[in-house]
Order: C-alpha cells, then structure tokens, then sequence
C-alpha cells in the first residue's frame, strides 16, 4: 500500500473509529477509507504513471447483495470520480470497466465474477517463481524450482492465490530448512475435490507442528476470538496449563497467521478460509483433522 494512502486510512480510522463497525455503511467506508484516500493521492502522484490499486474483497463478501454492493460502488467511483475515470481511459482498461453495469443486482454476480472457470495456473505460477526468487537471494542453498514442480504447486493451488500464498509461507517460515519444507508440499497429494485444496495445505500445516494436537487447539483459539489478542494474553486465557506454551506453537503456524515482532500486538489470522477450515473440522468429529507427513 502507497504510504500517502495508508496514512489516509489510518487517519480516517483514527478521527473516526466507528468505520470498521460491521454495522457501518459499505458506502460510507468506501468513501471514507479507499476513495478519499485517492482523492489526496492523486496530487502527489500528479507527474507520475498511474498508479495501479487492488481491491482485494471480493473473498470477503457473505452474500451475493454485499457483493452487488461492492462492485456496484466500484462502478459508480470508475464514472463518477475524475482522477479515476481519467485513468480509465486506456485502450487496455477500458473495456473492462464498460463490464461493469450501472444497476448491479445480486442475480448473477457470482457467475459473473466466479474464477472457478479461469485458467490463472500461469498466474500462480509467476507468483511461485518470483517468491522463490527472492527466498534463494536470501538462501543460496535453496534450489532452482522447475518448471514442472512449479506447475504442480500451481495445480495444487486450485485457481486460488491464498493457497499459493499459504505454501510460500509455509516454505519460507524463517524457522525450518526451506528445502525439507518445499519437499514437503511437493509430496502433498493433488488428488483433491473442488474447494478443498486449501483445507488440506491447513491440515499438512498442522501435521508438521511438533505438537499437532495442540497447535491445532491453539489455532482454534485463536480463530475463535471475537477481538484478537497477543500472544501474553491469550496464554492468560488458556491457564497455566494448556498456556504455557501458546507462543512456541503459534510460531510454527506462521504460514497461516501474522505474529507481530512486537508482542504487545494481537495475532491475527491470515485469512477467513482458515477459520473456514477449522469450523469444518469441528462439524466432523468423527474424522481426525490431523494426518501423518509423509515419510
């Protein structure tokens, strides 16, 4: 994020708290938190190539009206915002916005925005690539990824960047040998349904844990805060017991979660698809959500 816009946020959080209420218009916080920000950028930026901005929320979205919502806002700033619809006027993105429809209903839209059709196996494996790049400028005796074991990692993937992401993660956690790591999501198998690709690289994350069992009760702690906590408090709240060594388990998930340096911070899930996961296993108590590494 460009320093000028996160300091736009943040600002407007803090003159403001109530933004990031659930409660809270969506059209209020767009404006407030991404459009407003933009406003301002745009004057420093003012001799500069136009800048490129990602909305990543879509994954966010519990239903097909906030994602009408969504896009429908999106549309509206695309036309009605001066800087932004300047910048709209390339031969290459204009086509792109002329998709978006002035009346947006939630009928349709997750047809319309499904990737489950879209070949992004490419994509993901440029991002492969160029993670492992900058793991082996850090670590020299990490190897040339092929071609090949990157278009497996990408098919594992299944079309999704937080799997892809989740495995460079995993593979670099700044704790383990990064080969045994990539060698380990390597043998992963790729004999996956649909949708469930994620689910199992969180299962193999948890199976490599010295203490998967109790990694696993940690990580469902965690994800079951209403408001996150640090990791001091959250040993408080488990006991002298099961907290004695929250931190030595949460550290090995890193993959799968932030760990602020600073330990007064609260930890935070990466993302909702873990807590996804975890509530998955819990509606299976039959099945154990721990499996054995391959050997």
């Amino acid at each position: 994020m460009h320093y000028c816009i996160r300091e736009g946020v943040n600002r407007a959080i803090h003159d403001n708290p109530t933004l990031l209420d659930p409660d809270k218009s969506l059209r209020d916080q767009m404006d407030a938190l991404f459009l407003h920000p933009l406003r301002k950028l745009r004057f420093g930026l003012r001799n500069c190539p136009p800048p490129l901005f990602v909305v990543d929320a879509l994954d966010e979205c519990t239903s097909e009206p906030e994602v009408a919502d969504l896009i429908s806002i999106l549309g509206k700033a695309l036309r009605s915002e001066a800087h932004i619809r300047g910048a709209t006027q390339e031969e290459a993105i204009r086509p792109l916005v002329c998709e978006i429809p002035v009346k947006t209903t939630g009928e349709g839209v997750a047809k319309i925005i499904s990737l489950d059709g879209a070949d992004v196996d490419n994509d993901i494996c440029i991002f492969l690539e160029q993670s492992f790049r900058k793991l082996r400028s850090r670590c020299s005796n990490f190897p040339q990824t092929t071609g090949d074991e990157l278009a497996r990692l990408a098919s594992r993937a299944g079309r999704r960047f937080i799997v892809a992401s989740a495995v460079v993660r995993f593979v670099d956690d700044g704790y383990n040998d990064p080969r045994d790591r990539l060698q380990l999501i390597l043998e992963l198998t790729s004999e996956l349904l649909p949708r469930t690709e994620v689910f199992a690289l969180y299962d193999h994350i948890l199976s490599t844990c010295a203490n998967p069992e109790r990694a696993y009760l940690h990580l469902s702690v965690v994800a079951a805060l209403a408001d996150p906590l640090p990791i001091s408090q959250i040993s408080e709240l488990l006991g002298p017991g099961e907290g004695r060594d929250v931190e030595a388990a949460l550290v090995q998930l890193q993959s799968v979660m932030d760990i602020p340096t600073d330990s007064s911070l609260p930890v935070n899930i990466h993302h909702s698809s873990v807590c996804d996961c975890l509530r998955s296993l819990t509606l299976q108590p039959s099945s154990s959500p721990i499996h054995d590494v391959p050997s």
